[in-house]
């Protein structure tokens, strides 16, 4: 154990420790529980938290001791602020893209070189992200935008026939399913060719950068689960 944690402090929110681990940030999930006023912080973590975005880890407190606490990733981060009922919780989530991640990659090992994902990776995370959003009862629109900003984010050209369709919400999630749509992404018309990776490729990096996207897009709409 030799990652330094790093004490960023709020006015309004208190105090955050978070650290640097295998070169991703990492956030004490009892202090982020706390600061969006979840009465029973552990609870909150094993309810909103997903299994593989948190983790114990062994810290050092303020007298030296070795303590072992849950840490949450980005993703785990991004989703007890979605989560919270708290009125500030959107200001808490810019107070944490603003200034916190910034910081941790000027003064930690923290870095966002990163490599492209394959097109399987962004259909088969298209798919997931319309089927968990239908669970929830998000409308169509809701479920359009986030799967247009994730498009977006990887420089997917949709066709521009599909793009001037009138009811372009339903049309799109119908779209999604379709062997066409695939088709359309493997063949360098309608996307920009992503050179050197294997077409059924799958990472956990990709997903996480994928979930942490559909987690920001949630926050910036207003939704709520």
């Amino acid at each position: 154990m030799n990652e330094v944690v790093k004490v960023f402090k709020n006015k309004d929110f208190g105090e955050v420790r978070s650290m640097i681990i295998n070169n991703e940030p990492w956030f004490v999930g009892k202090d982020v529980a706390e600061v969006l006023a979840y009465k029973e912080p552990h609870k909150a973590i094993s309810r909103h938290v997903d299994e593989d975005d948190g983790m114990k880890h062994p810290i050092i407190d303020n007298l030296g001791r070795v303590q072992e606490v849950i840490v949450i990733n980005e993703s785990g981060l991004y989703a007890l602020i979605l989560s919270s009922k708290l009125s500030k919780a959107k200001q808490f989530k810019r107070w944490i893209t603003k200034e916190v991640l910034p910081t941790l990659r000027k003064t930690g090992s923290y870095s966002i070189d990163r490599k492209e994902p394959s097109l399987s990776e962004i259909i088969r995370f298209l798919r997931f992200i319309k089927d968990i959003m239908k669970s929830q009862n998000c409308s169509d629109r809701s479920i359009a935008v986030t799967v247009k900003n994730i498009c977006q984010q990887f420089q997917i050209q949709l066709p521009e026939e599909f793009l001037k369709l009138t009811d372009l919400e339903e049309r799109f999630l119908q779209f999604l399913y379709t062997d066409e749509f695939a088709y359309q992404m493997t063949s360098g018309d309608a996307v920009q060719v992503f050179l050197g990776r294997k077409i059924n490729e799958i990472s956990e990096e990709t997903y996480q950068r994928l979930k942490n996207i559909y987690y920001e897009t949630a926050l910036k709409e207003g939704w709520s689960e």
